[in-house]
């Protein structure tokens, strides 16, 4: 007796067929997507933590163009600036095995 293959069956096969044409053709362009949309929002984090920083940079130029006393702030801090007749005292601290610890200046590195 032959099998009789209902109409409704090819009809779900053709569907099917036809639904996994598309999703292995969309798939990798979604997934694309997504990664690109991840990298547009980095690039937004980026912008606006360069944005801020550009900010403290105008306000630190501006200070120092306008601002005597900060200026000389940042001239004893960073450069070490003494005025005659100053004396600077030089704390060294100890370490957790007592030893002398190496002080550092303000850019972070050890003082010779």
């Amino acid at each position: 007796m032959p099998m009789v293959i209902p109409k409704n069956f090819l009809g779900i096969i053709l569907i099917i067929g036809i639904i996994v044409i598309v999703i292995y053709y969309y798939l990798p362009r979604y997934a694309h997507h997504q990664e690109l949309v991840k990298k547009e929002q980095e690039l937004d984090a980026k912008v606006a933590y360069l944005s801020e920083e550009i900010d403290r940079m105008k306000k630190e130029k501006d200070l120092l163009e306008n601002d005597v006393m900060y200026l000389e702030k940042v001239v004893r801090e960073k450069l070490g600036r003494v005025e005659p007749g100053e004396v600077v005292y030089k704390i060294v601290a100890k370490n957790d095995t007592g030893e002398e610890a190496v002080p550092k200046d303000a850019y972070g590195t050890k003082d010779e």
